[in-house]
Formats: structure tokens, C-alpha cells, sequence
């Protein structure tokens, strides 16, 4: 009897924690090849000689594609992957091109992981066009990158990777870094910081500035500018205005802008949908209010 009223009384919280269960596949990661223009030591990829390479043709991308698309859940997600997924951007292209063809209502988004060695000006077009954001690795500064990553002939690769990345946000494409810690990066781990920090936010040096002085800063200004919705176009006059906020930071690393470049993005679109239903529990349900005020 014990055991009954527990499970009754656990039943609905088990249920919803999981949910997800429920959920139709969103992410799905297309293969392209085994194959790679690296040599990196800790890859768990099949980079032994002996294993033999292939590349994903059009037929079996078509394919995935198609069962892809078959999800019953309306946002998607296609990640490229290899090997090195750009020795066979031809068909990244077919992809991404076949799939916005078929898509119907799908909303679909991409990204490809690459050691960018083989970037070109045609792929960054295309990256830019429908977009594509890109991972890539970034394990420290030179040293500690071009013993970790060398390619097969033995190169260093770091200050190929190191332009690639600065050519990518130049271009306003998404960029994402990866470090994989090994035991040569646990030697100098302030190099890694120093490669990962990006003075864009700095308002100066507590050792050699004034409160003052870095409040003068005209980084702080256009930061604080910046983040004041009153000011800022669809959201100056969105009703949900006294209950939103911005950060220019997520903006900068996302767009490369601090102010977001699109009205009604995504990220508004989420939190507008977050206050429907906060509002509309508040406007229907009597208990609401009591219950929310528990919360502050």
C-alpha cells in the first residue's frame, strides 16, 4: 500500500522530468567522411592508415536528408562532421541546398565542424548566405596548438587556424572554439586565457586606472548604450519591455555586433513566447499570482 501511494504521489514529477523521452529527434549529424588532413593526438576518429577512407556520396545524403526530414519535431538541426567535413563540401552544399528545398515548414539550422584548413572563399560564401556556424578547435597559443594538432606531414596549423577564425567573424559567420586539455596544456594554462580573451569589453587595468577613469571609458558607454531597451528598435515599444533585458555580449559574440542585428530575433522570440505564458497563467489562473510571488 505504501509503495502504491508513493508511486501515485511521484507519478506526474517522474513523468515531466521525462519528458524529453517524447520528444522526436531534433539534432542530426550527417558524416561526410573518415577521412582528415590532420595528424592530432588525442583523435579518436579512424586516422590509422591501415582503416580505409570514404566519403559520403549524394545518394546516401539525399537519403538522410529524407529521414531527416521525416522528424515530426518543426526545428532541426544538421551538423557536418567527418574526418575534416570540408574535403567534401560539395556535398555539404547538396545538403544544405536539398534540405531548403524540401524542408516545407521545417526549420532547420547548420553547423560544421572543421579544423578550417581547407576554408576558401567559395565555402565562406556559402556559410554566409543560408547561415552555417562553424566549430572549430582552438587548444592554446602556438606551442601547445602545433603539438597537438600538426598535419599528417608534420606542420604546424596553428597560424592557419588562428587567420581562418579572424577571416570567419570578419565575415559575420558564427564561430565557435573548442580546447581539449592535455598534459602539454596543463604546463602554461594562463596561454590558454590570453588566446581565448578578447579585448573588446576591456574598460582597462586596476592597476594602472581609477574608478572614474574606467567608467569614462567609451567601451562603458556604448556597453551601457547598448543595453538600454528604450532605445533600441522593437523594443522600444514592445509591451514587454519593463520585463526584458538585453546583453550586448551575447549579441557580440554571435554577430560580431553588440546590438542585435536582428529585430525579433530568435533569443526575442523565445523570451516573448517565455512572457505569453507567464501572462496567460496570471490572467487565467486564479492561484498564479500567490504562487509566482513565492518565487521572489
Amino acid at each position: 500500500m505504501k509503495d502504491d501511494v508513493f508511486i501515485e504521489q511521484v507519478l506526474n514529477s517522474y513523468r515531466d522530468h521525462k519528458q524529453y523521452l517524447f520528444s522526436a529527434t531534433s539534432l542530426h549529424i550527417f558524416v561526410l567522411t573518415n577521412a582528415c588532413n590532420m595528424c592530432c593526438v588525442y583523435c579518436q576518429a579512424q586516422d590509422s592508415a591501415k582503416e580505409k577512407k570514404g566519403k559520403m556520396d549524394r545518394e546516401t545524403a539525399k537519403k538522410a536528408v529524407d529521414i531527416a526530414l521525416q522528424s515530426p519535431n518543426q526545428y532541426l538541426t544538421f551538423e557536418f562532421q567527418g574526418g575534416e567535413p570540408l574535403l567534401n563540401f560539395e556535398i555539404i552544399k547538396f545538403i544544405v541546398e536539398y534540405s531548403q528545398e524540401k524542408k516545407n515548414d521545417k526549420v532547420i539550422t547548420y553547423s560544421l565542424v572543421t579544423n578550417t584548413l581547407l576554408l576558401q572563399e567559395e565555402m565562406l560564401d556559402f556559410f554566409e548566405k543560408y547561415p552555417i556556424s562553424v566549430s572549430t578547435s582552438l587548444d592554446g597559443d602556438q606551442k601547445i596548438y602545433d603539438g597537438n594538432r600538426p598535419q599528417i606531414t608534420g606542420e604546424g596549423t596553428f597560424r592557419f587556424v588562428s587567420s581562418n577564425i579572424r577571416k570567419m567573424k570578419q565575415r559575420g559567420i558564427r564561430t565557435n572554439a573548442v580546447e581539449t586539455t592535455t598534459k602539454r596544456s596543463l604546463k602554461p594554462p594562463e596561454k590558454i586565457i590570453n588566446t581565448y580573451r578578447d579585448p573588446m569589453f576591456c574598460l582597462g587595468n586596476v592597476n594602472m586606472g581609477i574608478y572614474d577613469r574606467l567608467m569614462e571609458n567609451r567601451v562603458c558607454k556604448v556597453t551601457c548604450q547598448a543595453s538600454v531597451l528604450e532605445g533600441l528598435p522593437g523594443c522600444c515599444d514592445c509591451v514587454y519591455q519593463p520585463y526584458c533585458g538585453v546583453c550586448p555580449v551575447i549579441f557580440y559574440a554571435s554577430n560580431q555586433s553588440i546590438y542585435d542585428r536582428e529585430v525579433h530575433s530568435y533569443q526575442c522570440k523565445v523570451y516573448q513566447g517565455m512572457l505569453d505564458v507567464l501572462f496567460e497563467f496570471l490572467c487565467n489562473d486564479p492561484d498564479a499570482k500567490s504562487i509566482f510571488e513565492m518565487w521572489i
